[in-house]
């Protein structure tokens, strides 16, 4: 036997008061060994080992920072970032909008379906790679570079 229930009342619009901030910054780290996240995209490694940080499926919208890598930034890591988007992120006096990526030893950096969109910096508007070593990989497949700029000629 079933009871009456109570009508359905109707719903209030959601005004949010702040702008959301991103928190799902979607990065992993595998050094060989382990496999584990990290808070932010922003790692270094500074003896010779292979470190590969992982970007798959993420979403990096209006980040801003004063530095090098608005959204990421690595040095001696490679790097294989798959269907992501970078849109409005500015490196204000460095480098890479969105992605700032150092080598000075042997990595490989790999780019598949990945979107940068009104990336902006000093040099490198969407990303800016930096390969002092001879041993090392660059790969974009399906990446769409739009309305990208850098400040410095």
């Amino acid at each position: 036997m079933f009871t009456e229930s109570n009508p359905f009342s109707e719903s209030i619009n959601f005004s949010p008061s702040v702008e959301p901030t991103p928190d799902d910054y979607g990065c992993a780290v595998f050094d060989g060994e382990n496999y584990f996240q990290i808070s932010e995209c922003r790692y270094s490694v500074s003896e010779e080992r292979l470190v590969y940080i992982y970007v798959i499926l993420s979403n990096f919208t209006r980040y801003k920072r004063s530095e090098d890598g608005s959204a990421i930034y690595l040095f001696n890591c490679g790097i294989c970032c798959k269907n992501t988007n970078f849109i409005d992120c500015t490196s204000i006096s460095g480098g890479g909008g969105a992605i700032f990526n150092s080598f000075e030893i042997t990595n490989n950096a790999t780019f598949d379906d990945v979107n940068f969109i009104r990336c902006k910096a000093d040099y490198g508007g969407a990303l800016f790679i930096s390969a002092s070593s001879n041993l090392f990989n660059i790969s974009f497949s399906n990446c769409n570079f739009a309305s990208n700029s850098a400040n410095l000629a």
